[in-house]
């Protein structure tokens, strides 16, 4: 309704503006205002108002020229490594770690320092409550891609569960274990500032330890936005 209503009130070309604002950066709530005019409440009044009419206008374009469009696809195929890697990546995430560990050294046979499936193998071997594996494969994944932004989280993350107990409680973390998850953080974040997962993580810390709290609230607001 909302994109049919744009498009109607001849906004539609507002819509590549704001996708270009957000895209470099602009916060999506200040670039909506700047480039329609209003902010997303004085909008929504508008698209209730329309809706409610229960009558719409349509367009018809005729187009100039016939649409041509690419009659055949191009692929490239996966190498082994890789297949098995998001295979394992794949049954990680629908919890069935043991089938997923399977293709994930099947992965790493073939390519060792195949970055993605060194992040998830460490990431079930945290599952399975061997943190000392899991850093292991971890700090490879980082080796093996220095821009992956996941798996300096995620090496950051196995160090915060490895100081929790069975319930996920945790009363502080060594000033030297805080000091390493804090710097893979901000690789993170500097990597890929828009992972929300590292802001939040770092503000965690921060809590935990009882430190930099005016920057764990930073951390949050930004996370929020």
């Amino acid at each position: 309704a909302l994109m049919h209503y744009i498009m109607q009130s001849n906004q539609g070309n507002n819509l590549g503006k704001f996708l270009n604002l957000t895209t470099n950066g602009t916060d999506a709530e200040n670039a909506f205002k700047q480039i329609f005019g209003k902010n997303y409440g004085e909008m929504e009044k508008e698209l209730r108002n329309y809706v409610k009419q229960r009558s719409y206008n349509y367009s018809v374009i005729t187009l100039k020229n016939k649409l041509e469009f690419e009659a055949e696809m191009t692929t490239t195929p996966l190498k082994e490594a890789e297949a098995n890697a998001y295979l394992g990546d794949l049954l990680y995430h629908t919890h069935e770690y043991t089938n997923a560990e399977v293709y994930l050294q099947k992965a790493l046979t073939l390519d060792a320092e195949q970055s993605m499936a060194n992040t998830s193998l460490g990431l079930v071997k945290m599952r399975q409550n061997k943190f000392d594996e899991a850093k292991k494969y971890l700090q490879k994944a980082i080796a093996g891609n220095r821009r992956n932004h996941f798996a300096h989280y995620n090496y950051a993350y196995v160090l915060s569960r490895e100081s929790m107990d069975e319930s996920g409680w945790v009363t502080g973390y060594p000033t030297e274990t805080a000091e390493i998850m804090r710097k893979s953080l901000l690789e993170a974040i500097n990597i890929n500032p828009n992972f929300t997962e590292s802001y939040e993580l770092l503000a965690f810390i921060n809590l935990v330890n009882n430190e930099n709290l005016d920057q764990a609230i930073s951390l949050m607001n930004k996370a929020l936005q």
